[in-house]
């Protein structure tokens, strides 16, 4: 498992513990997405992208060159040129899909 995370990242910072809060009234706990995780972890490698991730934004964490290069070691061979150019698409086309969605929520 890989753990991709970044402090800046301020709907984490500013609303997780709020949102846990409202399960838990005695939860502290920071998001992983935030903080990464704490101690070992044994076979799971965790990443700050901090450089390249700067907010709440799958598609930063989609074109993130760490996320890339991790994504190529894991799928054995395929070029993180190639991944680029796949993740660019499929990047594209969740905007496309999403924008619908809320042009469709103002019908």
């Amino acid at each position: 498992v890989d753990i991709f995370y970044t402090h800046k990242d301020s709907i984490l910072s500013n609303y997780f513990k709020l949102g846990e809060g409202i399960h838990s009234l005695s939860f502290t706990s920071d998001a992983l997405g935030l903080v990464g995780p704490e101690g070992s972890t044994g076979s799971t490698a965790a990443f700050d992208v901090a450089e390249e991730v700067s907010s709440h934004s799958a598609e930063q964490y989609l074109l993130a060159s760490t996320f890339t290069k991790r994504l190529a070691m894991h799928l054995n061979g395929v070029q993180p040129a190639e991944l680029m150019g796949l993740q660019k698409k499929l990047t594209q086309e969740f905007i496309t899909e999403t924008s619908t969605e809320d042009s469709g929520a103002e019908s």
